[in-house]
C-alpha cells in the first residue's frame, strides 16, 4: 500500500534504534487499539527485516497507562492519545523529551454519489439526505 511505504520505514527505523540501542532481541510495544492493525502489519515487516522479536500488547490507552504505572515492562508505548505519554513523561516513568505524534485522525465525508457532497459539507450531514452513516 502506497500510504503504508513512508511511515512503514519510519516506524521500522524507529523499532531498528530502539532495538539496537537497547541491544535486545525483544522489544515490549503497547499499543491503542486504534493502532493495532497498522502496527502489526509494521511488526510484521520489521520482524522479516531483522532477528528480533516485537511483542505486542493492545488495549485502551488507559488501561495500558495504569499498567505502564504499576510496573509492566513495555518499551515502547503507541497511545491513541497525547495526555497519557506525557503524564509518564511527566512522572518519571517516560525518557523525557521521546514523545512524538505518529499520527493524525482525519475525518472524511465521501459518498459515491458525488451530487450529494460539495464544498458545504458540514450542511449535508444537517439536511437529511443520508439514509445511512458508517464510521471506521
Amino acid at each position: 500500500m502506497m500510504f503504508l511505504r513512508v511511515p512503514t520505514f519510519g516506524f521500522m527505523f524507529f523499532f531498528y534504534v530502539c532495538v539496537t540501542t537497547a541491544a535486545a532481541e525483544e522489544v515490549r510495544v503497547a499499543v491503542g487499539a486504534n493502532f493495532l492493525a497498522t502496527l502489526n502489519e509494521i511488526v510484521t515487516n520489521f520482524q522479516a527485516d531483522t532477528s528480533h522479536t516485537i511483542l505486542v500488547s493492545s488495549g485502551s490507552s488507559g488501561k495500558l497507562y495504569a499498567q505502564i504505572k504499576n510496573g509492566a515492562p513495555f518499551d515502547v508505548f503507541f497511545s491513541a492519545d497525547a495526555e497519557r505519554p506525557q503524564l509518564l513523561e511527566e512522572e518519571g516513568l517516560a525518557v523525557k523529551g521521546s514523545r512524538f505524534v505518529y499520527s493524525i485522525g482525519r475525518l472524511t465525508l465521501w459518498s459515491p454519489d458525488s451530487n450529494v457532497i460539495q464544498s458545504e459539507a458540514p450542511h449535508v450531514l444537517s439536511d437529511g439526505r443520508f439514509q445511512h452513516l458508517a464510521i471506521a
